[in-house]
């Protein structure tokens, strides 16, 4: 956990950064990422994030991308103030 938190600060500091989580199945990997996920949403973060999937035969380019992307414009919809627009 401390070193997903560690890779927030960084990324918050303008650093990029990446972390995987690797381990047999069963071991908590979901709910490790979801707790700092939760916890750093909850302080304000923009986090995004997509997950892999297991498709025989199907090959989507940049989905992994796409999902980060859809993510982002949907917390951005919810975050951000309506605006109107004046004649």
């Amino acid at each position: 956990m401390d070193t997903l938190r560690e890779s927030a600060a960084q990324a918050s500091a303008g650093l990029a950064t990446a972390v995987a989580v690797i381990g047999e199945a069963g071991i908590g990997k979901t709910r490790l990422v979801t707790t700092v996920i939760e916890e750093l949403r909850h302080n304000g973060a923009v986090v995004l994030t997509s997950q892999g999937v297991d498709q025989v035969g199907v090959r989507l380019p940049y989905g992994l991308l796409t999902q980060m992307l859809r993510a982002c414009v949907r917390q951005f919809r919810r975050t951000a103030a309506p605006r109107r627009a004046w004649s």
